[in-house]
């Protein structure tokens, strides 16, 4: 036998024993799917959204650090999709030790609906790639869209949360600019806000579901040094307590909350960060023409819904500004949200319906659509969501407009 047959034979050897170990993390009769990923990035969406045609059966995500740092993922599914197995790729950071986790489902997932959370750290490896097996290729109409979204606004919070669709109006120039189910036990969370959402000149923290044990909140300003403020108080739900000044008026980067210690409690809090538009940031001459061109975030509603509950429509209505717009968007926080057309009234007895019939899914700007009226003053807008009597539903819809 020749040398060169014998070096080979060890090299086959050698990756066949690799494979044994990379493989030993599978449970017990599970089959690898190794299809080639088919699933596109649609023109204009975010890196974490996949388009799924009719003819596909594999869809891979790459899981990159800031994805990691959220603790753990979950897929969101944008129409019904049959998902054999979901299978995970963890890597050491010197890109030597690698695990493969192969999670079988085999069941339908129905639009709007997510995964588990999925653990972004394995036995010290982290994870670098989640690749999904849907069978059989064909199934239902395409392109059917899925999305990688963070762990907060799952079912089981969405369920202890309320028995009913609830909406904030923000007033007075106060708007909430971003929130997340409250992780107390992991001791802190961090929710971004970037230089869209405006420049502030204060912000205030509130809860929703149950009491939260606040002890500091750390603002880190787009321009300025973060700073710290103690606050070691309990905030009660729908009380937002103190104004936090930032001066001068800045963008905010992110906003980080840690808690206290506190009781196990089988009803999660909602956080919510709330800030106030700094001087001359509102007006069609504002500030933000140059720095948002034009957009401004009108307000928000918070659409909770559980099985059987019908949802009023009266409680998703947002107010308006003086204007005049010419354009709206939509953005869904927390969760996907099925938006089918929104009313809006221009305040002098006229009013337009647009229909938007788009799958809003988390943190992915909707496409702006324009006004018929033209540039008009808006009194408010109402939005008719879409969903099913076994929903189960605990997302943010942020409505926006353009000067």
């Amino acid at each position: 036998m020749s040398t060169v047959l014998r070096c080979a034979r060890k090299i086959l050897r050698a990756a066949w024993a690799l494979a044994i170990i990379q493989m030993s993390s599978l449970p017990a009769g599970a089959q690898v799917f190794t299809s080639k990923p088919c699933a596109t990035q649609p023109d204009g969406e975010a890196a974490n959204v996949r388009a799924v045609a009719g003819s596909c059966g594999n869809a891979t995500f790459q899981i990159d650090a800031q994805q990691r740092r959220l603790g753990s993922v979950r897929l969101a599914f944008g129409g019904n999709l049959y998902v054999r197995a979901i299978r995970l790729t963890y890597q050491s950071s010197s890109g030597g030790a690698q695990q493969l986790t192969q999670l079988p489902f085999h069941r339908l997932f129905v639009e709007g609906e997510a995964t588990d959370p999925i653990p972004t750290t394995r036995s010290g490896l982290s994870l670098i790639s989640a690749a999904v097996d849907i069978s059989p290729p064909g199934y239902g109409v395409g392109p059917i869209p899925m999305a990688l979204i963070g762990p907060e606004g799952s079912q089981a919070e969405a369920a202890a949360t309320a028995d009913d669709a609830t909406v904030r109006r923000d007033t007075n120039g106060w708007i909430q600019i971003g929130s997340t189910s409250a992780h107390i036990a992991a001791t802190r969370d961090t929710i971004p806000i970037g230089r869209e959402k405006g420049r502030f000149d204060g912000l205030s923290i509130a809860s929703r579901g149950n009491d939260l044990p606040v002890q500091s909140v750390i603002v880190s300003p787009a321009s300025g040094v973060p700073f710290a403020v103690d606050v070691r108080r309990v905030i009660t739900p729908g009380t937002s307590g103190w104004t936090i000044p930032i001066d001068p008026p800045d963008f905010i980067h992110d906003v980080t909350v840690t808690y206290a210690t506190a009781a196990p409690s089988s009803r999660a809090a909602l956080l919510e960060v709330r800030g106030h538009y700094a001087e001359n940031w509102i007006g069609r001459v504002g500030d933000n023409r140059h720095y948002a061109g034009g957009w401004v975030l009108l307000g928000t509603a918070d659409l909770v819904v559980s099985p059987h509950k019908p949802v009023a429509g009266d409680k998703l209505r947002v107010a308006g500004q003086a204007g005049p717009f010419k354009k709206l968007r939509f953005v869904a926080r927390r969760g996907a949200v099925s938006l089918g057309s929104v009313a809006v009234d221009v305040g002098d007895g006229r009013q337009e319906t647009v229909p938007i019939n788009a799958l809003l899914m988390p943190d992915v700007q909707s496409a702006p659509f324009a006004l018929a009226s033209g540039a008009v003053p808006i009194d408010s807008v109402v939005l008719s969501p879409q969903f099913r009597a076994s929903s189960r539903i605990d997302a943010t819809v942020e409505v926006w407009a353009q000067y």
